[in-house]
């Protein structure tokens, strides 16, 4: 350790910072005197390996693991699927419930203020020569908001 702290302090090494994941690694790896384990197996329960080796003996280890991590994935994206179409069928419940109760709420003032007759234009003259293409004016007020409308 001591070498290590001397070597870090040089200031003509300005490469200990590349160094150091390996040191870790040989720290954690090295085998304690008295108890004869090192310290990543007391931490974690198993010994280190690198990384070469640990792609080496997960690929000896067969195709029975990939093929369940496979399906394990497949499960896990099947699952994402239905909750975002779960998702989306209910901000489209909750958005018409809160146009609908946003409407029930407006005041009279307000539906009053909502155009209630729209007169064909293109018919010039006499009133009752133009088409009536009025809305009757005890017909609720059309509503804001739809179920299905986009945001």
């Amino acid at each position: 350790m001591q070498s290590v702290w001397v070597y870090a302090e040089d200031p003509l090494q300005h490469d200990w910072d590349e160094i150091v994941e390996r040191l870790v690694f040989a720290i954690n790896n090295s085998q304690d005197t008295t108890r004869k384990e090192t310290p990543f197996y007391l931490v974690h329960g198993w010994d280190a390996q690198t990384t070469l080796k640990a792609m080496a003996s997960s690929l000896k280890g067969g195709f029975g693991r990939q093929s369940d991590a496979l399906a394990w994935r497949r499960e896990v994206n099947r699952e994402q699927e239905i909750a975002l179409k779960m998702a989306k069928e209910y901000q489209a419940v909750e958005k018409a419930r809160r146009a609908s109760e946003h409407n029930d709420s407006l005041s009279r003032q307000e539906k009053a203020s909502l155009p209630r007759l729209r007169v064909n234009e293109s018919s010039e003259g006499d009133p009752e020569d133009a088409e009536d293409t009025s809305t009757p004016v005890n017909e609720s007020p059309k509503s804001l908001f739809e179920p299905g409308d986009g945001v």
